[in-house]
């Protein structure tokens, strides 16, 4: 049993890591001149944000529910560490890349059932037709999350969108692999 506790908690702090280094990578999300030791708490309020959203997941989430999550954990973490935070907020975009991505590792260690979404980011949102792309990075509003997962939808026909980001993500990732 205590092996098993470990190898889960190994797994969740390693999704915590991975998370947070996609969705800070590009995403400029801390204010100019905040130092490393200054984003611990964010960091770790992230974790702690992530970890508590992530229980309600355990069964079935609908979509206006999901959205209603991302829109939380942007506004809780910009209230709470607003100072280190790129204008004071940490956006849509980046907290639905965070939101997604971690549920994404949950679901396919098999945690969690099917999430509603999937993360957006760059390697996704190119296969939409130019009209529907955004940029992840700077998106700051769930009427432009929603077109995301509108033009999403459109592609991934009668599979779940995370099913469908599953699949698509690994042939791009694979085909940028092989070109580099």
């Amino acid at each position: 049993m205590h092996e098993s506790v470990s190898r889960q908690s190994f797994l969740r702090d390693e999704f915590h890591g991975l998370t947070l280094q996609a969705t800070v990578q590009r995403a400029r999300i801390y204010a100019p001149g905040v130092s490393e030791p200054s984003r611990v708490p964010f960091q770790a309020g992230l974790r702690r944000a992530l970890d508590t959203l992530a229980k309600g997941y355990t069964t079935s989430v609908n979509e206006q529910r999901h959205v209603e999550n991302i829109a939380r954990l942007a506004d809780d973490l910009s209230t709470k560490h607003g100072s280190v935070l790129m204008a004071g907020r940490l956006r849509i975009g980046p907290a639905q890349k965070a939101l997604n991505l971690f549920l994404k590792y949950l679901w396919c260690a098999g945690v969690i059932p099917t999430p509603p979404h999937c993360p957006f980011d760059r390697l996704v949102i190119q296969l939409f037709p130019p009209r529907d792309r955004a940029n992840w990075t700077t998106l700051d509003s769930l009427d432009g999350y929603r077109g995301l997962v509108s033009a999403a939808r459109r592609l991934a026909g009668t599979r779940s969108l995370a099913e469908w980001e599953l699949v698509a993500y690994n042939e791009v990732s694979v085909a940028a692999r092989r070109a580099t």
